[in-house]
């Protein structure tokens, strides 16, 4: 996967699966990962890179040492003995987008763009928080 920064460009070996569930197991790669499918509760990805999710995330934990990025949704359970804890964990070195979300645990240091909606979720980064289209965002 091609990745630009300061005016470098490097390529990131990439990992490819369909989906990330009891069957395949956790995933700790060095370098980006695309899941075409979904990740299944309990499941963990770890990734030095960019970690593309082309599907939804259930009750699963996802740490990047680039980008994370979810095409559809993702959803967690709160913990019954910790209100404000939940069970789908987002961790960035850069930036988080999901198209929507509920009970999201979310760290970056870059941005958190959210394409339609983010419900009962917890959210921490250094940069801004986009709702809707970059170019008219919805809420800030």
């Amino acid at each position: 996967m091609p990745k630009f920064n300061s005016g470098d460009m490097w390529v990131d070996e990439t990992f490819i699966c369909k989906g990330v569930n009891v069957g395949t197991g956790n995933i700790n790669y060095d370098g980006a990962v695309i899941v075409n499918g979904d990740v299944t509760e309990k499941m963990i990805i770890t990734a030095s890179g960019d970690v593309t999710i082309n599907g939804f995330v259930e009750s699963a934990i996802i740490q990047a040492g680039g980008d994370i990025i979810i095409t559809q949704g993702a959803m967690g359970k709160q913990a019954e003995n910790d209100k404000n804890e939940y069970s789908t964990k987002l961790s960035a070195q850069g930036s988080i987008h999901v198209q929507h979300g509920q009970g999201l645990e979310i760290s970056c240091n870059g941005n958190v763009t959210v394409g339609k909606q983010l419900a009962h979720s917890n959210i921490i980064c250094r940069g801004s928080v986009i709702v809707g289209p970059i170019d008219n965002p919805n809420g800030n």
